[in-house]
């Protein structure tokens, strides 16, 4: 059994250009194939979709790793419709955990939303592709330690239904 899972390792690249959500997701699901153990994400610049995260996994940016939104609305399926305002919409993650435990997030590195411009409420309304930076729903035992998240579009971290979080 591995214990740790470099992403590099994978095919991705961490270059600002190619889309790595593939490559970590890849290593995701080995890692929990593998009965859990780490991802390790190093330094570098990570465009990404959706990346499900599974039972047993840890996540880990190194310092200078961050792990970008990428600009392509299909690059995050849909994780759940929502009934908000006028017209409904959808929730799409960065990172997402459905009925998944003992999942961790850790490092030194950022989780960019790559969104600067706050959005009133009459702006926002109207849009309906905005990406929630993390969707966890039916988790337990879940952890957040020392990462950064910041420039989120949408909610920050949206835990529903999650027992013993940190």
């Amino acid at each position: 059994m591995r214990v740790s899972y470099n992403v590099r390792d994978f095919g991705a690249k961490g270059n600002g250009i190619a889309l790595d959500h593939g490559a970590i997701q890849a290593a995701v699901d080995r890692c929990h194939a593998d009965g859990g153990g780490t991802v390790v994400v190093p330094a570098g610049l990570y465009i990404c979709g959706t990346v499900q995260l599974r039972s047993n996994v840890c996540l880990f940016l190194e310092m200078g790793a961050t792990v970008r939104a990428a600009d392509d609305p299909d690059s995050f399926p849909v994780a759940a419709p929502t009934p908000y305002g006028n017209h409904p919409g959808r929730i799409q993650a960065l990172l997402r955990a459905d009925q998944a435990e003992n999942v961790t997030i850790a490092g030194h590195g950022t989780f960019d939303g790559a969104k600067t411009t706050p959005l009133t409420v009459a702006q926002s309304e109207p849009i309906r592709w905005r990406v929630t930076m993390a969707f966890f729903r039916d988790c337990r035992r879940v952890r957040f330690l020392d990462v950064t998240f910041r420039d989120a579009d949408m909610w920050t971290l949206h835990l529903m239904r999650c027992e013993d979080v940190m």
